[in-house]
């Protein structure tokens, strides 16, 4: 999909074109006093290009680009997984050791008795 000076767009639109979160283009549509229509408001291509300084060409190239931090992204929490079950495995295998020492306790406990 271009964008395009002429045509406008609705917030939906214009976040899948730009890879912009539709909260933060509701707060600059907020801000800049962007018309609406039907209660939702509708960007021209021309003020979404000059806003954020997009060309106005296909976005193929600079959707790749927004999708690479959504991939690191990706690494970053899959590392975080993997280290919080090693930490779920270890306090596992500490509350089954503790658990053998309560055993031994309360058996010696009870002999005792």
């Amino acid at each position: 999909m271009n964008i395009k000076a002429e045509y406008t767009y609705t917030v939906k639109e214009a976040s899948q074109l730009t890879g912009i979160h539709t909260r933060k283009l509701n707060r600059v549509a907020v801000k800049n006093n962007t018309p609406k229509l039907d209660n939702k408001y509708i960007f021209s291509g021309a003020f979404l290009i000059e806003r954020f300084k997009l060309k106005e060409k296909d976005k193929m190239a600079e959707g790749v680009i927004t999708l690479l931090p959504k991939t690191n992204e990706i690494e970053l929490l899959k590392d975080e997984v993997r280290t919080l079950r090693e930490a779920i495995e270890s306090h596992h295998k500490t509350l089954q050791s503790h658990q053998k020492l309560i055993g031994l306790i309360s058996t010696r406990m009870n002999e005792s008795r």
